[in-house]
Formats: C-alpha cells, sequence, structure tokens
C-alpha cells in the first residue's frame, strides 16, 4: 500500500547523503560521474551544481551562471554557490590567480604552424604538448597568427 510520500529521486538521495555527512561549511564533492574537462559534478548532460541550485536555492535567470566561492567545480554545497556573469567567473578566475596565459606568441604559433618537424620534435622546440602543435596545424589554435600560411606537405614523423 503506497504511503503517500513521493519517492525521492537518486539526485536528492546523494544530495542528503553529502549534507549529513559534511560540516555545512565543507565541500560536498558529487560522488557521481565527472565532465572530462573541469571536473564538474555531471547528472545526465547537465552540470551537477547548476541541477542543485536550481532544486536547493531557485532558478537560474537568463544567462546567468552558477559560480563557486569554493573554488573547487564538484561542489555542491549549496552554501558555495551563486550567480554570476561570465565576466564575474573570469574576474573570480583573474582574483584567484588562473588567468590564462598562452604559451606561445604570435609569432611562435607561425613557426610551429609551418615547422617540417615531426609533432614531438616541434612540441619540445617549443615548450608545449603535442596536442598544441597539432591543434596549430589543424588552425584549431591560433587560427588568425597562421592565415595566409602554408603547411609542409609532407611534415617529420
Amino acid at each position: 500500500m503506497p504511503s503517500g510520500k513521493p519517492r525521492k529521486s537518486k539526485v536528492e538521495k546523494v544530495f542528503e547523503a553529502l549534507a549529513s555527512s559534511r560540516g555545512p561549511d565543507e565541500c560536498w564533492e558529487w560522488p557521481g560521474h565527472r565532465s572530462v574537462h573541469g571536473n564538474y559534478g555531471r547528472i545526465g548532460d547537465a552540470r551537477a551544481h547548476r541541477v542543485v541550485y536550481e532544486r536547493y536555492v531557485g532558478p537560474i535567470p537568463g544567462r546567468l551562471q552558477v559560480r563557486h566561492t569554493c573554488d573547487n567545480p564538484p561542489c555542491v554545497n549549496p552554501r558555495h554557490l551563486l550567480l554570476g556573469t561570465v565576466a564575474d567567473i573570469m574576474a573570480d578566475r583573474s582574483a584567484r590567480g588562473r588567468t590564462y596565459r598562452p604559451k606561445l606568441t604570435p609569432e611562435q604559433a607561425r613557426a610551429v604552424f609551418v615547422s617540417s618537424s615531426g609533432r614531438r620534435a616541434t612540441a619540445v622546440r617549443f615548450g608545449v604538448t603535442e596536442t598544441v602543435v597539432k591543434r596549430i596545424w589543424r588552425r584549431e589554435y591560433w587560427r588568425d597568427a597562421t592565415h595566409g600560411l602554408v603547411r609542409p606537405t609532407k611534415p617529420g614523423v
């Protein structure tokens, strides 16, 4: 016979377990799936901290983002989450010393693009990863800097 209480979702059960096992000001790291980039908790196609914010704090209006005051991407503690713009997130990032600085200058990116050495040798020469070299060669990175340049037809292996 049904008890009349609605069943708790998996998200609610996991969240309640986190809330009861951690202090109210500690990070509550999402124990489920994590994103490949950024280590954010995932619930299906959504980021866990956004789902938790909407369920336990309120709606996320317009184009606002959910920021972490703790600088810990898998954290879902509502006390550590607040709304902000992309500009707010970039300011947080800068204030916390995580400002992105490219390793290459445009001139170096052009030199990587026209290099006839292999990927590994080019990466070692410029102090970047082989993936960075590959992406420059494919014009996924530094597209503007390499515009008009032609890749050698047979790069080394």
